[in-house]
């Protein structure tokens, strides 16, 4: 799995967001964050659920075919999705890359 920066997902880039009445450290919320998502990706895999690109049938993809993915999916710039996180192009280009393996 390709390294995360999960500073860009947090709002501002303050990663202490993620836990902010725990008072720990960013190097801290993110290896739980990581261990957070590896118990996550077990779990749907023990549900028999895909968990990359290649896992859903699709293969890798080429880098342009990634971007088109995220274009349509904000309707070529015209929409963003997501309620707790908002999602632009750029981030659903960067969770498809993650996920093209």
């Amino acid at each position: 799995m390709p390294a995360l920066d999960f500073s860009k997902w947090s709002p501002g880039g303050n990663t202490t967001l993620f836990f902010p009445a725990a008072g720990l450290d960013a190097a801290r919320q993110a290896e739980l964050a990581r261990q957070a998502i590896a118990r996550t990706v077990d779990y749907f895999r023990s549900l028999g659920m895909p968990t990359c690109l290649t896992e859903l049938g699709c293969g890798l993809q080429s880098e342009e075919e990634l971007k088109e993915l995220a274009r349509r999916c904000t309707f070529y710039g015209a929409r963003t999705i997501g309620a707790f996180r908002v999602l632009g192009e750029a981030d659903i280009l960067a969770i498809y890359r993650a996920a093209n393996r």
